[in-house]
């Protein structure tokens, strides 16, 4: 699978490099998210925890659930834009991996469609 996945991803970098970077600037976003989802969760933990909240565990767990599930929705919409206004090739071969890993493979396969380096990366130092 991942093979395929990076084949596909090659295939799209060649044919539009600048949006395959937007695509990689997304899950630099996800991540960004992510983290601060994660962060929120930890405070809220201690939070709950010092107020003795019988169900805090569960509380903080569904909130961090919901905050990734948010967070993964954002991601998908950007990257279905991205591909929606490509051009004709480029849209199928993001169909074709979409038919072969799955809807979700560029948002969450990190190996195919990796993160862009931080130096690169939106607020990086070569941005």
């Amino acid at each position: 699978m991942t093979t395929t996945g990076t084949t596909v991803s090659a295939q799209l970098a060649s044919l539009d490099p600048e949006r395959f970077t937007a695509l990689r600037r997304v899950k630099n976003s996800l991540a960004d998210e992510l983290e601060a989802v994660r962060q929120q969760s930890e405070e809220q933990a201690e939070q709950l925890i010092a107020a003795r909240a019988p169900d805090a565990l569960e509380q903080v767990e569904a909130r961090r659930e919901a905050g990734a599930d948010s967070a993964a929705s954002r991601a998908a919409a950007s990257v279905h834009t991205l591909v929606a206004d490509a051009d004709p090739a480029f849209q199928a071969w993001a169909e074709h991996g979409n038919s072969l890993l799955g809807k979700a493979w560029l948002v969450e396969d990190d190996l195919a469609l990796p993160p862009l380096p931080p130096e690169v990366a939106p607020g990086g130092s070569a941005s």
